[in-house]
């Protein structure tokens, strides 16, 4: 129990010594909600944080936010809007994802389509320097890689990156997709991979495979049947 429950619609538990909230529910309202895969926090409002003492640090004003971790949040602009010819449910046009301080300064600026973690995988086990980023748009644009202050490490030239990075280097990419070469159809397509290294600057393995899986010292590149082990 707060002492300032009243004043916000939604208020979420305290995490690294600030309570997130939110000065509207859309709880018993049916949302348009632009991300194709929500997670537990992609939870619609109008959000802003208040520190452990009831004080507004940060007035509501994301249309998504993240708990605090380590002094920083992810956060989102945008504007929710509700019109009749939606059946009345509310939608967003963009949502400009970036990441703050507690002090409300954009430590990397509000900018992008959507913001992730890598999982990092590889001899070590630590974190990732880099986090990928999607800029352009969801139809026009693609997805590169930035570092935490949101410098662009490598520009946005990928339709799909994956989640995993192999020793903080190399990542998994394809194009939207690619005609089955082995398919006498005129529209069977097949999703092919390819590797990208940050350290090189370049594509190491064009996108001609079907699935590719990184070892502890090796990579793994599936073409068909076939399977080729490639020393790292």
């Amino acid at each position: 129990m707060t002492n300032f429950e009243k004043e916000y619609a939604i208020i979420c538990d305290c995490k690294d010594g600030i309570y997130r909230v939110s000065s509207v529910s859309f709880e018993n309202s049916q949302m348009y909600i632009r991300l194709e895969n929500t997670e537990n926090e992609d939870i619609p409002g109008i959000w802003g944080y208040v520190d452990s003492n009831g004080r507004e640090i940060i007035a509501p004003q994301y249309i998504y936010a993240y708990d605090f971790s380590g002094g920083l949040a992810y956060v989102a602009k945008g504007k929710w809007e509700r019109r009749k010819e939606w059946d009345d449910k509310f939608w967003t046009a963009e949502q400009l994802w970036g990441r703050i301080n507690k002090a409300g300064d954009e430590v990397i600026p509000c900018k992008f389509d959507r913001i992730e973690n890598f999982i990092y995988t590889g001899i070590e086990d630590r974190e990732s320097s880099y986090l990928k980023a999607h800029f352009g748009g969801w139809e026009n644009g693609n997805w590169g890689i930035i570092d935490y202050s949101g410098n662009w490490i490598v520009e946005p030239i990928f339709h799909y990156m994956d989640y995993y990075i192999y020793n903080d280097d190399l990542i998994v990419f394809r194009n939207p997709y690619s005609i089955d070469p082995e398919s006498q159809g005129p529209h069977d397509l097949v999703e092919l991979y390819g590797i990208y290294s940050i350290k090189q600057k370049r594509i190491l393995y064009k996108p001609e495979y079907t699935d590719i899986r990184f070892n502890k010292d090796s990579i793994l590149l599936e073409s068909g049947e076939e399977t080729i082990t490639v020393k790292y």
